[in-house]
């Protein structure tokens, strides 16, 4: 599952929507945050492959400068999810619940 619990007991989970972003909701400890496109497609959810799986090239985004064919990106596993929620849940927390300092 897309989903935490921060030693402080806040739930970051991200969820799959209508929208082309991630939506993000935080609850615990009085929080009720909840963004249906909250987290850039272009900054999460997917990764270059480590090659390209038409002619092997080291590392392609978008098209393959070796053989030219697209290349799309990886989605992340759901332990990636939960690694780059860990990360940065402090942020997330201090950005979008205001009783932790954030600002709605």
């Amino acid at each position: 599952m897309r989903s935490i619990t921060t030693p402080d007991g806040f739930t970051l989970t991200v969820h799959a929507t209508l929208y082309m972003d991630w939506g993000l909701s935080i609850t615990g400890n009085g929080a009720d945050f909840y963004n249906p496109c909250c987290l850039s497609v272009d900054s999460y959810g997917a990764s270059p492959p480590d090659s390209c799986p038409h002619c092997g090239a080291d590392g392609p985004e978008g098209s393959c400068w070796d053989c030219g064919q697209g290349v799309d990106p990886v989605p992340w596993t759901d332990a990636q999810w939960q690694d780059c929620l860990r990360d940065e849940a402090d942020d997330f927390i201090e950005a979008y619940v205001p009783a932790a300092g954030g600002v709605l």
